[in-house]
């Protein structure tokens, strides 16, 4: 299992220093077999993101993976990856763009290797929520109410960050920029390419699908940040 793992680990590795490649390996791989494509590119990057989150989770007591609160966080935090790839699929189709599944697939796959990237420079922001479920559960609110106590009272939670952590802010927030800038381009030119699409239109599909894709995502989160708070030891 170890030795696998290492396996997988590598060619990650390789996959992320080496984008462009990668991508077309993943094409290749999308023609033959989406099953394939799924094993060899998307499987580690998922599994990859969802331990960095255990880790955070593990840290406030959350650390059964034998129930099926993991279980649903599990298929939630996957449940991201896969709604931004349908919703670029919709916004082709209702483009009237000729695209098949397989294709923008192949094509996301350069979104899911990073996946796991901007999972763990996200920590800190998961830290400090979880911080913050910590203090309103101190005060025994209730699931339902957290939310509303949070916005009408936010000077509770405030922490005056130092300024080491306002740069590394700062740097957090450049590099995922640049990789979700440098993935929409990746994206769009290898859909111009793979399935002939016009590339005006593409690049417009693969933005707004993106902007689209943040309303479920942010609901799968908050899905997932609630189970997290309900178990919170």
């Amino acid at each position: 299992m170890t030795t696998t793992s290492g396996i997988f680990g590598l060619n990650w590795l390789f996959q992320i220093v080496r984008p462009i490649e990668t991508l077309n390996f993943a094409i290749e791989a999308g023609r033959r077999d989406v099953k394939e494509l799924f094993s060899e590119y998307w499987a580690f990057p998922i599994l990859l993101s969802v331990a960095i989150n255990t880790l955070v989770y593990h840290k406030y007591g959350i650390d059964s993976y034998l129930n099926s609160t993991n279980l649903l966080v599990i298929v939630l935090s996957s449940l991201n990856v896969f709604v931004g790839a349908m919703c670029l699929y919709a916004a082709l189709a209702l483009s009237r763009a000729r695209v098949e599944l397989a294709q923008v697939l192949s094509a996301y796959t350069i979104s899911v290797i990073y996946a796991p990237l901007l999972t763990f420079i996200s920590i800190p922001t998961q830290l400090n929520i979880f911080r913050v479920m910590t203090v309103l559960q101190s005060k025994h609110i209730d699931t339902l109410h957290a939310l509303p106590y949070f916005f009408t009272h936010p000077t509770e939670f405030t922490v005056e960050a130092t300024f080491p952590a306002q740069v590394i802010g700062i740097f957090v927030s450049i590099i995922g920029s640049a990789v979700g800038l440098a993935s929409t381009v990746l994206i769009a030119e290898s859909l111009t390419q793979i399935a002939r699409l016009e590339r005006t239109s593409t690049y417009l599909a693969v933005c707004v699908s993106s902007w689209v894709s943040i309303l479920p995502s942010v609901a799968c989160v908050w899905m997932q940040l609630a189970i997290a708070y309900t178990y919170l030891g």
